[in-house]
Order: structure tokens, then C-alpha cells, then sequence
């Protein structure tokens, strides 16, 4: 192992346009028109950036051609309908709908004392289009139950009609732009905010766990789960690289649109690996069922020497030494079988197929960094035997190393070179129960958790201890 690991080794800022009532103010300069007339106007303009009813941007159309032919109020004849609608909203707009902005400021103080508004941006947005569209407006209604709602899909779903709804008018009224870009500024916000939940609860477990000094995140280096590797600074100056996500069924990224509750077979899976000397060291903090998250320690670090090393994926380590020398290598072979006999016992996938998910710690320690974890709901396996000794079956490895060392021919001799793997697995069942002990203490706290999860926890670790008996009690050696 020590030649091959030589070898390897050569936000935003919301614009409040809120309007609380309409005001007719004469300035003397400026003979406003009434503000029936002026609803008038401003509803026609809105039929025909918004309607798609031919009767009604006819209707809308014949009103305006005569309010231009009867100039009223001081408005220019000639214009055309774009113009006419930048018109109304610098001048006429202006002038006849000024925004109260004090009586706005007492509803909102009041609100907020009342706890029915906390700065709430999108009740802002409403606002806005609620003015521009009117209170009766179909869209007004709809976007209205879909902002004011606690379900973030709603909310991302609804902004984006707004943009779309609002793209081409943008341009040419100032209002329509404001919508636009609050809804754009507002979309881009909640795109950010799992993130953001994300690493301050990150924050806070390394903090409170591990006695960080300071936690600060990069990129994660692949997978389309939402995540980050995540660096923790110790009080003695260690420096240890995590690499945290949600869990399985979490936000891939922080544009998902919806996650599921977590899997704690899962969580289990991972503590199974650590226990066993083959996973990482693991972690899990969360918010709820939902926002579940799972930091595994990186395996370049190494204990001893307290340093980051590199890990060396099987895929980077096969493109470097040959298969003679790989199959005389003990860590590779005895990392193999054992993961093999993991695999079977858990029921998990892509994890020898997939040469990412394995590899060599800079201490030749053989590591899996990560899985599937089973979809089926039969989790006994009567054939686990059968299936270890053929060497293939259900997990058709395709790689020339990996068959040689699991698919044998004699199986007598497949039988005696497993002999070392399956000395380290002596622990398994107790290390089996320790995990199941670990992550019962750590979701017994979450609101949401079921007894049917809690059941097929239990269900899956006494499967799993149940395959681990019959498949040892069948190797005779």
C-alpha cells in the first residue's frame, strides 16, 4: 500500500411602492382629472398589458383613443399607448394617487405590534401589485394566497408568474419594473435561505459539539444535494475538513422544490460504517424531519498525525497502478470483501460500482464515503450466502479488479481469503445496535417523527443483524 500511495502521490434591497388611498391634489400648475376618470384610465391600461381577452383590449383600446382625442387633464394627444402609460405613471399617477406614506408607516407599526406583520417583504410585493392590478384582479387573488402563505413552493412559484407576468411591461412602467425586481430580488432570497439554515445550524453543532473556535464553509465537491464542506477550527489548531449535506431525501439544492421526511435507516447506515472501521466519522444536526443534515469527517484526515491528508478515490487510484499491483495490495483486496459483505448485510448500492465512493485514507486505511441506501422494504435476505459466494448477482461489478477478487471460481479459496475481512466484522451486530442506540437518542427530539419510521428502524436493524448470523453461520473455515 505504501507504493501505490507514493505513486499516487507524485440580500437584496425591496422597493416599497405600497398605496393606501387615492388623493386628488391640485397644485395649480396641473388640472388633475377626477379620480373616477383616472381609475378609468388606469384600469384600461391594465387590460391590455395583462388581459389576454380580445372583447376586453378592444373595449380598453376605444376608451383610451377617446380619452387622447379629448385631451383631458393636460394629456398630450398623439401618444401612443406605451407612452401614454409612462405619462400617467410620472405625471397623472403621481399627482392623483399619491402614496400616504405616513398612513402606511402607522399599518405597518401596527401590524407588527399585533404580530400579523414582521417585515414581511412579500406583503410588500402584494402591495404593490394589489395597486397596479387592483384588489379584484384574478392574479391579485391568486398571488396574494400564494405570497402570504408559509409554504416556501408556493412563494418561489408565485414570484416567478410575477416575473413572467411582468417582463414585457417592465420597461415601460415604472411600477411594473418595481414588481418585477422585488419578485426577482425576492426569489433569489429564498433561493438562498436553505443555505443560509444550513450553515447556521452547522455553525452552531461544531460550536456547541467540538468546541470550535471558528467554522467557515466552501463549495461541496460534487453530488446535487444542498451542502458544504465545512472547516472546523479547534482550540488546539486543528483544522478538519467536514463534508456535510441533507439527507437522502433532503433539498438536492438550494432551487429543489420540495423534500422529504428523512430516512433513518439512513443515519443508521452511516453509524453501521464508522462503528466498523470502513465509514467516517458522522454527525448529524437538523431542524426538523424535513431539514435533516449528515457531516461525515473527511478521510484524508488522518488521528494520529492530526494533519489533512489526501484520500485517494479507487477511481483515481486504478488510473495510476496497475491491476498486477493492486491485487497484491492486502488493503485493497481486504477493503473489497469487506465492503462487499457490508454491502449485502445492508442492502445498500453504488457503492463498490461507483469507484468515487471508495478509496485509500493516507494511513492505507481502505473507506467508503458514500451509498445508496436500500429502496426495498424486504429487508431479510435468505440468498445473502448464495449470493456473497457467487461473488456478483445483484451488484453485476464490471470492473476487472473487483471481479477478480470477488467472483472465484473455487469458491473454497473465496471462503479462505475472506477469513481476514470477516475477523473484522466480529463486532458487527454490537456495532449494528450501537447505531441504532445513537440514532434513536438523536431523532427522539424531532417534532414529526413517526411510530412507522421508528418501526421500520427497528424492523431493518433486526433484518440486518438477522442476514449478518445466517450469512456467518453458513461459512464454514
Amino acid at each position: 500500500m505504501r507504493k501505490i500511495l507514493f505513486t499516487l502521490t507524485s440580500v437584496f434591497a425591496l422597493t416599497s411602492l405600497g398605496r393606501s388611498s387615492f388623493h386628488v391634489q391640485d397644485d395649480g400648475d396641473f388640472n388633475p382629472i377626477s379620480v373616477k376618470t383616472f381609475i378609468g384610465v388606469k384600469d384600461d391600461i391594465r387590460e391590455l398589458i395583462f388581459e389576454r381577452n380580445a372583447v376586453k383590449i378592444r373595449t380598453a383600446k376605444n376608451n383610451l383613443i377617446d380619452i387622447k382625442k379629448e385631451n383631458i387633464s393636460g394629456i398630450p394627444t398623439g401618444l401612443s399607448y406605451s407612452d401614454l402609460s409612462d405619462f400617467l405613471t410620472k405625471n397623472s399617477w403621481a399627482k392623483v394617487s399619491k402614496f400616504d406614506e405616513d398612513d402606511y408607516n402607522v399599518k405597518v407599526n401596527t401590524r407588527c405590534k399585533g404580530g400579523m406583520y414582521k417585515s414581511n417583504p412579500f406583503d410588500d410585493l402584494f402591495i404593490q401589485i394589489e395597486f397596479v392590478l387592483g384588489k379584484e384582479h384574478k392574479d391579485t387573488k391568486k398571488w396574494k394566497n400564494s405570497l402570504l402563505s408559509e409554504n416556501i413552493v408556493q412563494k418561489k412559484r408565485a414570484l416567478t408568474e410575477i416575473q413572467n407576468s411582468f417582463f414585457q411591461s417592465k420597461d415601460e412602467n415604472e411600477n411594473c419594473k418595481n414588481i418585477f425586481n422585488s419578485a426577482f430580488s425576492l426569489k433569489q432570497e429564498i433561493d438562498q435561505l436553505p443555505r443560509k439554515q444550513f450553515q447556521s445550524k452547522a455553525s452552531d453543532y461544531f460550536i456547541k459539539n467540538l468546541g470550535a473556535v471558528s467554522v467557515s464553509f466552501k463549495e461541496k465537491l460534487g453530488g446535487d444535494q444542498l451542502g458544504n464542506r465545512i472547516i472546523v477550527q479547534l482550540k488546539d489548531g486543528q483544522e478538519i475538513t467536514y463534508h456535510a449535506k441533507t439527507h437522502r431525501g433532503g433539498l438536492k439544492s438550494q432551487h429543489s422544490s420540495s423534500s422529504q421526511p428523512v430516512d433513518l435507516k439512513e443515519l443508521l447506515i452511516y453509524k453501521v460504517l464508522a462503528f466498523s472501521g470502513i465509514g467516517a466519522e458522522t454527525h448529524f444536526f437538523y431542524d426538523d424531519i424535513k431539514n435533516f443534515y449528515i457531516a461525515t469527517k473527511d478521510a484524508g484526515y488522518d488521528d494520529e498525525s492530526k494533519k489533512q491528508g489526501e484520500f485517494f478515490t479507487y477511481q483515481k487510484i486504478k488510473e495510476k497502478v496497475s491491476q498486477e499491483e493492486l491485487l497484491k495490495d492486502s488493503s485493497i483486496i481486504n477493503g473489497f470483501i469487506k465492503t462487499d459483505i457490508i454491502s449485502r448485510l445492508l442492502l445498500l448500492s453504488d457503492v463498490i460500482n461507483n469507484s468515487d465512493n471508495t478509496g485509500i485514507s493516507p494511513s492505507g486505511q481502505f473507506k467508503v464515503i458514500d451509498f445508496n441506501p436500500p429502496v426495498t422494504k424486504e429487508y431479510k435476505n435468505s440468498k445473502i450466502f448464495e449470493d456473497w459466494l457467487s461473488g456478483n448477482n445483484q451488484y453485476n461489478y464490471s470492473d476487472p479488479t473487483v471481479i477478480s477478487i470477488l467472483k472465484k471460481e473455487n469458491k473454497e479459496e473465496k471462503i479462505k481469503e475472506s477469513i481476514f475481512a470477516l475477523g473484522e466484522l466480529e463486532n458487527f451486530e454490537k456495532n449494528v445496535s450501537l447505531a441504532y442506540e445513537d440514532v434513536i437518542e438523536n431523532v427522539k427530539k424531532i417534532e414529526g417523527i413517526s411510530e412507522l419510521q421508528i418501526q421500520d428502524l427497528k424492523e431493518y436493524t433486526a433484518s440486518v443483524i438477522e442476514n449478518y448470523k445466517y450469512l456467518r453461520g453458513s461459512i464454514k473455515y
